[in-house]
């Protein structure tokens, strides 16, 4: 993507906020250009919409997800595949309440 001849006028601080905007673009566009084969890659832990036409990549091995719980609650935790199973490591205390044979919900406990 070139720049535009103008942006030498911006604040420094604007042009440093374009870099890095464009370097995300780019990071994205490569995962998305990845894995828009729906092939997952080596290193995915976590996928988003696995059966859409192009399926977004969530989490590779040893990255974070971030979980929104409403208003400013959140938590944000490791997801490994370990064994056989799912290891969830949290960044605070959760608690796992079962709600059926393949559905339970996460909570984080208000202190």
């Amino acid at each position: 993507m070139t720049n535009d001849p103008r942006e030498a006028k911006l604040p420094k601080w604007v042009q440093a906020e374009l870099e890095r905007l464009r370097s995300k673009l780019d990071d994205l566009a490569a995962d998305f250009e990845e894995y828009a084969d729906k092939e997952m890659p080596d290193d995915a832990v976590a996928v988003a919409n696995p059966y859409d036409e192009h399926p977004r990549l969530a989490a590779r091995k040893g990255e974070q997800v971030q979980f929104k719980l409403g208003g400013y609650r959140h938590v944000i935790a490791e997801v490994d595949p370990y064994d056989g199973s799912l290891v969830l490591q949290a960044s605070q205390s959760v608690r796992i309440e079962p709600l059926a044979s393949n559905h339970v919900r996460l909570i984080v406990p208000t202190h």
